[in-house]
This record gives structure tokens, C-alpha cells and sequence, in this order.
């Protein structure tokens, strides 16, 4: 297909333009640290992407009636964009989650600092998580893939047939009962420690009453939880993996939901 601009063609073009546009301000990577990615880079991507599936994808008539039908065509594919771009990065989620998690446990939960991926205050070892596992996905080229799976969408939903009165209920159910069984496994390791810590203080409270166990094991939850922490940097390409299996089988799911 030629670019040419008719107005078929291009109100066409401008219907990959609207899906693809908000997927990339809400997509993972492209979202990620969105502060010192200028937004002018992002447009052009948006533009360029836009008009390679425009040259890619095989010609599909939309029809509408009148300018209401047109602008409700234009939200559907707003809709489909922005609905498979939240749910992948709703996924980075479980990293913070879980170091939340980790943070309650050791002592570090009053610390806060700020999620780039969201632009909210988040805990420490959620940080930490987040940056190490973004660092492992892009050096793997996982970034590719999301961009392979996006213009992969398009043959599954093509322009003028998103589906916007789809069940969406039954994707989001299983990424939330995902989210905290992914969080905990994540932190279990941490949840294993403390449990020895508590049943250590506890002896240590029976055989000698008079030490005040609440100052001792504050410091020793801290002094263990970083020896953990530092003993399971080595398991973190195995929850980059975890990770990425579950941003596929999301998005698969967003897609199917609401072709």
C-alpha cells in the first residue's frame, strides 16, 4: 500500500496513530522514567511506528456515520491501546508490591522514595527490584518483543474492530490474584528469615527476661534482612523470568479480551 493522501488513507493512518500513541505513553519501557524521556521523542516514535504499520498492515475499511461515529471509532482504538499498554505495565507493579512487602518485614516500611514507573512514593527494595529487573529485561531485548506483540495485536484487532463492550473483568481477576501470589513468592525468602528472627527472640525472651528483646530484634531484623537481600541478588534473572512470563500471558489476555 502507497501513502497516499486521500482521505480514506489517512483517516486510516490516523486510526494506527490513535492506537499506537497511547500505547507507548502507557506501555513499559516507553513509560519508564517518563520525566527524562522528552515527549517529543516519544511523538516521533509514535509518528514513525504509525506510518511503517500503515505501509505493513493490509488495507481495512472502517466504516462510521457522521463525525460521532467517527469520533467513537477513534476512541475505540484510544480504548484498545490504552487498555493492553496498562495491563503489561500494570505487571512492573509486583516489583514494588513485593518490596513493600520485604520493607514491612525488616523495618523499612517509613522510608519512601519515588516509583518511576508509576510517579508514586514507593519503598526501597520496590526501587531496587524495579530498576534491576527493568535493567535485565532491556539488556535481554525484551523491549523488541513488546513491540512485536503490539503490532502483532493488530492482526488479531484490526482497525475498526475493537471490541469495547468485551468482559475485561476475567483479565483483571487474574492478574490481581497474580499480583499477590507473585508478590509473596518474590518475598517469601525475606517472610523465612523473620520467622527464624521472631522464633530466636522469642528463646532469647524466656531464657533472659530481663533484655529488652524490642531494641535487640529491630536491629537484628535490619542486620538480617540486608544479609537476605544480598544473598538473593543472585535469584533475580529467575524472577526477570517470572516477570516476563507473566507481562506475556497479560497482554495475551488484554488482547483476546477485547478483540
Amino acid at each position: 500500500m502507497q501513502l497516499q493522501f486521500t482521505i480514506e488513507n489517512l483517516e486510516y493512518l490516523l486510526f494506527i496513530a490513535a492506537r499506537v500513541s497511547v500505547f507507548v505513553f502507557t506501555a513499559p519501557f516507553f513509560n519508564f522514567t517518563r520525566n527524562m524521556i522528552p515527549q517529543r521523542i516519544k511523538a516521533g516514535f509514535v509518528v514513525f511506528l504509525s506510518v511503517i504499520l500503515y505501509y505493513a498492515l493490509p488495507y481495512n475499511e472502517v466504516t462510521y456515520v457522521g463525525v460521532w461515529g467517527f469520533a467513537a471509532e477513534v476512541l475505540k482504538e484510544v480504548f484498545a491501546g490504552a487498555f493492553i499498554g496498562f495491563m503489561t505495565n500494570a505487571v512492573m507493579n509486583i516489583l514494588s508490591f513485593a518490596g513493600r512487602l520485604i520493607d514491612i518485614e525488616i523495618g523499612y516500611s517509613m522510608v519512601t522514595q519515588m516509583d518511576p514507573l508509576f510517579m508514586v512514593q514507593t519503598s526501597i527494595s520496590g526501587n531496587l527490584y524495579t530498576y534491576l529487573i527493568m535493567m535485565m529485561m532491556l539488556v535481554s531485548g525484551f523491549h523488541r518483543w513488546i513491540i512485536q506483540g503490539f503490532v502483532d495485536s493488530f492482526a488479531v484487532i484490526p482497525i475498526g474492530r475493537v471490541n469495547v463492550a468485551a468482559d475485561i473483568s476475567k483479565v483483571m481477576l487474574t492478574f490481581l490474584a497474580d499480583y499477590i501470589l507473585i508478590s509473596v513468592e518474590i518475598s517469601m525468602p525475606i517472610y523465612a528469615m523473620i520467622l527464624i528472627v521472631n522464633i530466636v527472640l522469642g528463646i532469647m525472651a524466656k531464657v533472659a527476661p530481663q533484655m529488652n528483646m524490642f531494641v535487640v530484634g529491630m536491629q537484628l531484623k535490619v542486620l538480617a534482612g540486608l544479609a537476605v537481600l544480598t544473598l538473593v541478588m543472585q535469584l533475580l534473572p529467575g524472577v526477570s523470568d517470572y516477570i516476563i512470563k507473566e507481562m506475556v500471558k497479560i497482554m495475551r489476555l488484554a488482547v483476546e479480551a477485547i478483540r
